[in-house]
């Protein structure tokens, strides 16, 4: 900062607030918390054998990827890639085609394609179309002609 004295500068007030003003500024900025650190990525963690004997273990027991993954504290995909690199085939979710003729049969009783939907656990639409591959006449809807 350069320092002006009166005696050579008529703007000798206005330097003075402005020097003012910038003390007071230097004094507020040393007072802010200083900004919080970026947020770290996660390291990337890779099972050893062991861990994707365990994975695969877990996974043919029953237990489902995300109750897998929560269990190690990785990603989803990293149990799906370790589950694929040990062989193991995965369970798809949707409706089974071993329960396709209880589902016929209930549907021919009167159920719906969404009510069985929920008792099976996939969408009314693929019900559906499990019925239609497998041979089953499909209702029309209410308040539809065919």
């Amino acid at each position: 900062m350069v320092a002006l004295t009166a005696q050579l500068s008529k703007l000798s007030d206005k330097l003075a607030s402005l020097e003012q003003r910038t003390n007071q500024l230097l004094q507020e900025s040393s007072a802010c918390p200083p900004p919080p650190p970026a947020p770290r990525r996660k390291q990337q963690r890779r099972f050893t054998a062991e861990e994707m004997a365990q994975v695969a273990e877990r996974y043919l027991a029953g237990l489902s990827i995300n109750q897998v993954a929560r269990k190690f504290g990785v990603h989803r995909n990293t149990v799906v890639r370790s589950l694929a690199a040990c062989g193991v085939a995965r369970r798809l979710a949707g409706f089974r085609q071993e329960d396709v003729a209880e589902a016929a049969a209930l549907y021919d009783a009167g159920w719906s394609v969404a009510r069985l939907g929920e008792k099976y656990g996939c969408a009314a639409e693929t019900v559906r179309t499990s019925l239609i591959k497998h041979g089953v006449r499909i209702r029309p809807r209410k308040g539809r002609s065919t």
